[in-house]
């Protein structure tokens, strides 16, 4: 799983992996939960700030502003 886990965050970590190279199999791992945790964490806080700041808007609009942000729904 070690080369895994280097190869999964080079893929997804943009610029220059020489860093990488230096990590042990268990720290690339570790590395690699944290950084898929953070994203998951951040997707979420980032779909509670649009729901609401959609809900602060009047009704009237909450639906075009949803389809606005949401194209392909939610």
């Amino acid at each position: 799983m070690t080369v895994d886990a280097r190869t999964t965050l080079k893929t997804q970590l943009p610029g220059g992996h020489d860093a990488l190279d230096d990590l042990s199999p268990d720290e690339a791992s570790d590395l690699l939960q944290m950084f898929t945790a953070a994203r998951a964490f951040e997707g979420k806080a980032l779909e509670a700030a649009i729901d609401e700041t959609i809900s602060a808007l009047p009704r009237l609009f909450r639906g075009t502003a949803r389809a606005i942000v949401f194209p392909k729904g939610k």
